[in-house]
């Protein structure tokens, strides 16, 4: 397992390469304290669940690359303008489920690359498309894929975008002595509206 912290200190390398791992989850703060590096590269591994604090506190990155990793559960990859990383490469990476809304936020300087990847297009593909690099980047959806359902495996997700989406059911939150259910958020489906209208221009 890779532990937090586990690089801190470490600093003025060009290539670190983490491949043909297996792990439970990507913990939070995993690079904090490392710093300028030409790139890092991630490749080939199983990478479990992908916290959404994984990259915080690095600072001064040439290249982030994910590259054919297998993600159980996305919960965020985020990296942020903080971080001073000038390029984040994504891609050929199965997401099997995603957990959290706004799983991508990536803010290099110079580029964000994320293509050939697999998403679940299913109750929550809204979340996928409301993130500013799924509205900022044409090819996004187009050069981006369905990992489930079964039914669209391997379409791009342009493909399904402009389709009627099912929201996740209702999520019941106890409260001392009264139960509620909480109704699918509107900016979900106001999200899923404005896909449907572009596609269909």
């Amino acid at each position: 397992e890779l532990e937090a912290d586990v690089f801190d200190g470490v600093t003025g390398i060009g290539l670190l390469r983490l491949q043909s791992l297996d792990l439970k989850a990507f913990e939070p703060y995993t690079f904090r304290g490392l710093s300028n590096v030409t790139q890092i590269s991630i490749q080939d591994s199983d990478l479990g669940i992908l916290r959404s604090d994984a990259f915080e506190g690095l600072r001064n990155v040439g290249e982030i690359r994910m590259l054919n990793n297998k993600v159980d559960s996305l919960e965020g990859l985020r990296v942020g303008e903080e971080l001073n990383v000038d390029a984040v490469v994504v891609q050929g990476n199965h997401f099997l489920h995603i957990t959290r809304r706004t799983p991508l936020l990536l803010q290099a300087n110079n580029r964000n690359v994320v293509t050939g990847n697999f998403f679940p297009c299913s109750c929550h593909l809204a979340w996928l498309l409301e993130t500013q690099l799924a509205r900022s980047t044409s090819q996004f959806l187009s050069q981006n894929f369905c990992v489930s359902p079964y039914a669209v495996h391997g379409s791009p997700i342009a493909s399904v975008a402009g389709q009627p989406v099912m929201l996740c059911p209702a999520v019941e939150e106890k409260q001392p002595g009264l139960a509620t259910k909480k109704e699918p958020s509107r900016d979900v489906e106001s999200s899923l509206n404005i896909f449907k209208n572009e596609f269909r221009e």
